[in-house]
């Protein structure tokens, strides 16, 4: 077996308690390392960062991360310090940070990997937010329409066009979740070379062979913000469900600015049976869970999900962007809804409440399917294509 020094670069802090992307690497660093192979993990922030036991956890010395050069000169030195022979950088689009690599990977010829960490469609399947969030609030106003959303899209795919070229020019290989995402960068620049890509998925720490004795929840988990994750389809779908089902509970696992606006609506119109936990460890609740609800209107990989049914819990999601169908099997493994179609959804828990034997076949079905993102059998994934370029 080849012993691999493996280097990945963070922007964000590295608290796996932080996000999607910290947690991947989290338990990318924590497999590589168990496996036997030397992990390092640089973060360009330089604060909020958490060492770990079993691998190297280094970060930038200065504020304003990439930004700063003394923080790039940092970089450097570790580089220098550890030799790696395989350095992937989780988020690739900053471009001060890919242009050092590029000639670093020159100077010592290691192994460069990009990865794909959101859908590449977040913009195109969200853009009134992305208007609202990126433009000023009187220009914004003239986008709110036909001609003007059309417009920031044709912006949109130009700048994401030039990165995208970039990250294929840069580095060795693309690392994708999965099939779908090939039509996504098809759509920003046409054809390319595709033997840059590889499609990897997320992964899940631990599968039960058994599904948990449930309770009679439907759960929601994950921030609790309008932006991205429609919080505020909640409760109008909860109370869609309560008076049909009246010994169910509906539990709010997580935080976000829309905490104490939902907290407000539960009290000012008596909304029966919701508790709000705050930010917990997610499995305690995915144990006891019945049902999974995702009202986003885009994802990345969505990590919970796949939690989820990772303990038997059956998704019930808003089909709204195209991994989804490739993650899961609607009918089989999960249900799959309309986008933002809450009589839809509403619907389809309370049927297959009263269907046991349909619920048990799709509750069994989610338990095999996460399977496929085993952190073991991901992190082969991962090892077979050092092993394919290092042998080659």
């Amino acid at each position: 077996m080849i012993k691999y020094n493996i280097l990945f670069i963070l922007v964000p802090s590295f608290n796996p308690n932080d996000g999607g992307v910290q947690m991947t690497t989290f338990k990318l660093a924590s497999q590589f390392s168990k496996l036997g192979h030397n992990v390092t993990v640089f973060s360009f922030s330089n604060i909020g960062n958490l060492n770990h036991e079993s691998f190297k956890v280094i970060w930038a010395s200065k504020e304003k991360g990439s930004n700063n050069p003394q923080n790039i000169r940092d970089l450097d030195k570790y580089i220098d310090d550890i030799r790696p022979n395989v350095v992937v950088n989780q988020m690739p689009y900053e471009w001060v940070v890919s242009e050092f690599l590029l000639r670093k990977k020159y100077e010592l010829d290691f192994f460069l990997l990009a990865c794909l960490r959101n859908t590449l469609f977040s913009v195109r399947l969200n853009i009134d937010e992305y208007i609202l969030n990126t433009i000023p609030k009187g220009i914004g106003l003239l986008f709110q329409n036909f001609f003007g959303r059309t417009l920031f899209q044709i912006i949109h795919k130009f700048r994401h066009a030039k990165d995208l070229r970039m990250i294929l020019n840069v580095y060795d290989r693309f690392i994708m979740f999965g099939p779908q995402n090939l039509d996504e960068i098809r759509y920003f620049i046409g054809d390319f070379k595709n033997e840059k890509l590889e499609y990897i998925p997320n992964s899940i720490p631990s599968i039960l062979q058994e599904i948990p004795s449930k309770e009679k929840v439907v759960l929601y988990l994950g921030r609790v913000t309008r932006t991205q994750k429609k919080v505020e389809l909640l409760l109008p779908l909860w109370k869609k469900l309560m008076d049909r089902i009246p010994d169910w509970e509906f539990w709010i696992v997580g935080e976000g600015d829309e905490r104490s606006e939902i907290e407000f609506i539960i009290q000012d119109e008596n909304i029966a049976r919701v508790r709000i936990w705050g930010k917990q460890d997610p499995y305690m609740f995915y144990e006891k869970a019945s049902f999974f609800i995702m009202t986003s209107s885009f994802e990345g990989f969505p990590n919970t999900l796949i939690e989820a049914q990772s303990r038997g819990v059956v998704p019930v999601v808003m089909n709204t962007y195209p991994l989804l169908e490739w993650l899961i099997k609607d009918n089989h493994n999960a249900i799959l809804i309309e986008p933002y179609d809450l009589d839809q959804m509403a619907n389809e828990i309370f049927n297959l409440i009263l269907d046991q034997e349909r619920f048990a076949r799709i509750q069994k079905n989610a338990l095999l399917n996460a399977r496929r993102f085993d952190i073991d059998t991901v992190g082969q994934m991962w090892i077979k294509l050092f092993d394919k370029h290092f042998k080659n």
